[in-house]
């Protein structure tokens, strides 16, 4: 019972990152914050009692590290591509847009896969980030530390 506790929050987090795309979607702009905000909530709660409870479990991580990919990485990239498409009047920044949901995903998505599949161990991310939670790659590191 302990381990679904804190899973409860991180699908918590999942629904209020795909309502705030749905939102996005439906141009109802006022409501996505809540939604952002929400997930924030959400997101802290989830490892807050995971930790408390001693709950963690395999699981658990990938569920939480999914719900982090589409709260934080898909909705605020959709976000972006809307505004430069609605709000640019220059054609580069319309390329800039789809440049914009092509490759922040699925960087993020690089770093859950790094730090919960390759290393094996989570920790959270601790390297630089983008505003949506995308790794950003310092020059003098790999993309993936301990390939030669």
């Amino acid at each position: 019972m302990k381990f679904i506790f804190p899973s409860f929050f991180t699908i918590l987090n999942l629904v209020s990152g795909f309502v705030g795309v749905l939102f996005l979607l439906d141009k109802n702009y006022d409501l996505i914050d809540y939604c952002i905000y929400l997930s924030l909530v959400f997101d802290f709660l989830d490892g807050f009692i995971a930790r408390k409870l001693n709950a963690t479990s395999k699981f658990g991580k990938h569920l939480d590290s999914f719900a982090d990919l589409i709260s934080f990485g898909l909705l605020p990239s959709l976000i972006l591509y809307d505004w430069f498409s609605i709000n640019s009047s220059i054609d580069i920044y319309k390329y800039t847009a789809g440049l914009t949901i092509t490759l922040l995903p699925p960087a993020n998505a690089g770093a859950i896969f790094q730090a919960n599949i390759i290393s094996g161990k989570f920790q959270g991310n601790t390297q630089p980030t983008t505003p949506n939670g995308s790794r950003v790659i310092k020059p003098t590191e790999s993309a993936f530390a301990g390939e030669t």
